[in-house]
């Protein structure tokens, strides 16, 4: 089986849990944009798949592939159009070595499917993630099944 679909906007990796003193006790809690974009990577599946949890199987192993596509910057442009560095940058002779990491951009995506697209992250046994720019920002996610020998 295999699975696609987009979020669209900028990229975002997971945030590190924050905590605050109340008394003499800590309150950790997780970052509100960490859950919206969560939330984000929740609605773009559901959109395309609806509930359907595609990897039912709670030992069916999934090899998941994110891309995230950073948008070009003002500077890319000239008069004319894009200039040779943002060519560079759309032709992957460049890519974006910016936060975020590419393990927290996975991490906020694969926490954002688990109980939905598979029952647990700890089912994704391979992972790729890529960084490239592109004009319009988005991350893009496939998920499969190992295939059957």
């Amino acid at each position: 089986m295999k699975i696609t679909f987009t979020i669209h906007g900028d990229p975002m990796g997971k945030q590190r849990p924050k905590a605050t003193a109340i008394g003499n006790h800590a309150r950790v809690y997780t970052p509100k944009n960490t859950i919206q974009y969560e939330s984000k990577v929740i609605s773009a599946y559901k959109e395309k798949y609806g509930d359907n949890v595609a990897f039912q199987e709670p030992s069916e192993e999934v090899f998941a592939t994110i891309i995230a596509y950073f948008q070009l910057q003002k500077t890319h442009y000239g008069k004319r159009g894009i200039n040779q560095s943002g060519l560079d940058k759309l032709s992957g002779k460049v890519n974006p070595t910016k936060a975020p990491d590419c393990d927290n951009i996975a991490k906020i995506v694969l926490d954002g499917l688990n109980g939905l697209a598979f029952h647990d992250d700890s089912q994704v046994t391979a992972l790729f993630v890529l960084k490239c720019y592109a004009e319009q920002p988005r991350v893009e996610v496939c998920l499969e099944s190992k295939p059957k020998e």
